[in-house]
């Protein structure tokens, strides 16, 4: 069965059937799916047969995967498990837990793992456990919103750097809801706040919860070597509601 592509929004987003990313594909068909995310950024399997394997398996195809830190419940592994359920017992999280509050930072606009000094080309979310209603995740383009914006505002952009860093983005939420450890793991990083695309040449603000305040212009970083990039996704905001 050939691939079908459907795009969801005028701007981004696209829906992919008549492919499982939980059973192995040929370089042709991935090479769509790779051409359709860079196209849309957002794209959107129904009907997969996921378990963590194959989820794993299917990501490596994008390129080396993180490993999550010492905030998250899932520390040392590829996933990042959002969840209000026990991952020992299973039961309901109560809503004063720590785990709970840290948890509420994901209802803020982010791009995923902006505060590491190589962010996310992508996340491959998927959902195990759904609620009867609520808990929907929401997208917001990024680079439809840098094609909106004034050109004196776009000059303004170009060349500023902004420091990202999950301590101010989860202090917002809590200020006691990070250990020193966990501080001491992920200390933040400095981002240029317009990223291009490698591929299509579209430029996007690279911008969010995690993003403090703008800190010099990247000429001079550049100068002293210490602006650092990875890999220019096409930029998405995101909130895990």
């Amino acid at each position: 069965m050939a691939i079908t592509i459907r795009q969801l929004h005028p701007l981004f987003c696209a829906e992919i059937g008549g492919v499982d990313t939980g059973r192995p594909m040929d370089i042709t068909t991935f090479a769509e799916i790779r051409a359709a995310f860079e196209e849309y950024s957002v794209l959107v399997f129904h009907e997969q047969s996921l378990d963590d394997e194959r989820q794993i398996a299917f990501s490596q195809r994008f390129g080396p995967l993180e490993v999550s830190g010492k905030a998250n419940p899932a520390t040392g592994t590829h996933f990042a498990r959002q969840s209000n359920l026990d991952i020992g017992t299973g039961a309901v999280i109560p809503p004063e837990d720590r785990r709970m509050i840290y948890q509420k930072g994901n209802y803020l606009w982010h791009s995923d793992s902006s505060f590491r000094a190589v962010p996310s080309l992508c996340s491959l979310l998927s959902a195990r456990v759904v609620p009867p209603e609520g808990g929907n995740t929401e997208f917001a383009s990024m680079r439809a919103a840098y094609d909106e914006l004034p050109d004196d505002v776009e000059r303004k952009l170009e060349g500023l750097i902004a420091e990202h860093s999950l301590i101010y983005s989860r202090g917002t939420v809590s200020e006691g809801v990070l250990t020193p450890e966990m501080k001491a793991e992920l200390p933040g990083a400095w981002q240029s706040m317009v990223r291009v695309n490698p591929v299509n040449g579209r430029k996007a603000v690279y911008a969010g919860a995690h993003a403090s305040h703008v800190i010099a212009l990247a000429e001079t970083m550049l100068q002293r070597g210490i602006v650092t990039s990875g890999p220019a996704s096409p930029a998405v905001l995101h909130d895990a509601g």
